[in-house]
């Protein structure tokens, strides 16, 4: 008996150093400001003007993203304006000041507004957004009047009905196609005479943007801050003091380029440290991390807009990944709608990233249901799965269907 307690003893003393040896997850934030020694505050500055830089770098280099779509636009306006009004010490306190002297806010109003001016030209008076909502309906209607017509129908009547059923389950995706392929064209035929009208003023905002990377640039050889460590993307590769890295053609044709800073000639590229190198610098091979990790993050605080998300906060979960896997495996699964039509406003600037800093592409979707039998209680939220990254890793994100859903106790710890 006593050499069983002993050998069950020396299990759980194996599985317990197994755990304690078993590394926390962190992002590539939280690694780089413990292993510098930086603060919370230094790490946030870089961010919110990583933000300010590819938000106003978007519209210099397609303003017709943002036509018609007023409320899309304020809010990122507001985003951007309270993240100036934070940077109010130091070197980057002369970003606002820069913001007001520029004019940029009214400068990218009056671009807006003479880009629905050629729109209307072309006789487009809707955004993207609104019209593929609003023909994704039209092409569900009669559909709905089929699939009612045969329960109404005696059932010797409804075969008859099913090639134009057949035929109407596709003509959503066919109209999507259609006015994707039309706005794209558009784009395409006004890019470059919008750009040659309105130069003077997209290069005003292009100029701004450049001052903000510069600030960043400074803040972080002031800090003696590694560049290659600091990745982000940009719509265009018309700056200085960057190196590229890699460049993506998504969806629609837009190019995404994807940059580090450059070290000024003469300065010697600062040290990385080694937990940073070991967890994102080790070598690639095949195209392939040589280990393999899938990450968990939730979606909080999100509001939602007739189905849409439209605001979020991400938090990773890395710590809670057995409580995450002991959710899944009791839930039932379905697939849920297109990743688009649930975030039809996931931009660069509100995009989730991997761990490693890249943005991440979704085109798997999930709807997850939970419900214990003794309680009564149910619950449903959505997973996204990524694609695979250029890193290798994939990363899962849960997030609550609804802004005020009640979450089991059970669970609070991970949508919490």
């Amino acid at each position: 008996m006593k050499r069983e307690n002993d050998t069950n003893t020396s299990e759980n003393s194996e599985q317990g150093a197994e755990k304690e040896k078993e590394p926390i997850k962190k992002t590539q934030g939280q690694l780089i400001q413990e292993a510098l020694g930086l603060d919370q505050e230094a790490i946030g500055k870089i961010e919110k003007q990583l933000f300010i830089s590819k938000f106003i770098d978007s519209i210099s280099e397609d303003i017709f993203d943002y036509i018609y779509r007023d409320r899309i636009l304020e809010k990122y306006l507001d985003m951007l304006k309270k993240n100036l009004s934070e940077l109010d010490e130091g070197p980057e306190a002369l970003t606002q000041e820069t913001y007001e002297q520029k004019q940029i806010e009214p400068t990218i109003f009056e671009l807006k507004s003479k880009a629905e001016e050629v729109a209307q030209e072309n006789d487009i008076n809707r955004s993207l957004n609104s019209k593929l909502k609003r023909n994704g309906l039209i092409g569900m209607l009669p559909l709905c009047i089929l699939v009612i017509l045969i329960y109404i129908i005696p059932p010797e009547f409804t075969f008859y009905l099913m090639i134009p059923i057949c035929f109407l389950c596709f003509l959503p995706q066919l109209l999507r196609s259609r006015i994707v392929q039309k706005w794209n064209n558009f784009k395409e035929e006004n890019k470059k005479m919008f750009y040659q009208e309105n130069r003077e003023k997209i290069i005003l905002l292009k100029e701004f943007v450049q001052i903000v990377l510069d600030n960043i640039h400074k803040s972080l050889l002031d800090k003696k801050i590694p560049l290659e460590l600091i990745k982000f993307s940009l719509s265009s590769s018309d700056y200085k003091n960057l190196k590229l890295i890699n460049e993506q053609v998504l969806r629609g044709g837009i190019t995404q380029f994807f940059f580090t800073f450059e070290y000024p000639p003469g300065v010697e590229p600062f040290p990385i440290p080694e937990i940073i190198k070991e967890k994102y610098m080790e070598p690639v091979v095949s195209g392939k991390r040589t280990e393999q990790v899938d990450n968990f993050l939730i979606l909080k605080n999100i509001k939602v807009l007739n189905g849409e998300i439209e605001k979020f906060e991400v938090e990773l979960k890395e710590d809670l990944k057995n409580d995450i896997n002991t959710l899944l495996n009791s839930c039932k699964f379905e697939k849920a709608k297109d990743f688009s039509l649930i975030m039809p406003n996931y931009t660069p600037e509100t995009a989730i990233h991997c761990v490693c800093g890249e943005i991440a592409e979704f085109s798997n979707v999930q709807k997850c249901s939970w419900s214990e039998t003794e309680s009564e209680e149910k619950f449903e939220f959505y997973l996204f799965e990524s694609e695979k990254c250029k890193c290798g890793e994939k990363i899962y994100v849960l997030s609550p269907m609804e802004e005020q859903i009640k979450i089991p106790d059970k669970w609070k710890k991970i949508f919490g």
